[in-house]
């Protein structure tokens, strides 16, 4: 679940780090790692699905941190990011909690590999089917960016 953040994490510690903002970037840096290390330390008592989850809310508060510094340098802060991309987060989930339910369901007996392909084969048609079925932007610019390649290389 923290990982789904990763990419607008990175991309937001680019903008600092692109606008010459290095001063900044160290401090922010230095408090999400002294932050996640206190939070990992506290969870290890409890155990390794704590401590996983600890890790979760490291994502997320540095989502919250990054997303605040690049938005007043950029203008594009938190809740614009989250506006933005926060239809497709709820997408991913949507689709996940399909391919969970199909998969707790039906007991069928298959090999690791053969379990796991089959999961991500449901996990991407029930992800395209409702970006497909809400018409979202994304979706559609991706059908077009596909739908162009396939007529290039028929010619």
């Amino acid at each position: 679940m923290g990982a789904m953040l990763y990419t607008v994490n990175t991309i937001n510690t680019n903008v600092i780090k692109s606008l010459g903002k290095s001063n900044i970037y160290f401090v922010v840096q230095f408090f999400k790692r002294l932050l996640g290390i206190m939070l990992i330390i506290f969870s290890i008592r409890y155990g390794i699905e704590a401590m996983l989850w600890s890790i979760v809310a490291v994502y997320y508060i540095s989502f919250f941190i990054n997303g605040y510094v690049s938005g007043k340098l950029i203008g594009y802060g938190v809740w614009r990011q989250v506006k933005d991309a926060g239809i497709y987060y709820l997408l991913a989930i949507i689709a996940g909690v399909i391919t969970y339910c199909a998969f707790s369901f039906i007991n069928i007996e298959l090999s690791n590999l053969a379990q796991i392909l089959l999961q991500i084969t449901v996990y991407a048609f029930s992800y395209l089917s409702v970006s497909y079925i809400l018409k979202l932007e994304g979706f559609m610019t991706y059908q077009e960016v596909v739908v162009e390649f396939l007529m290039k290389r028929k010619k």
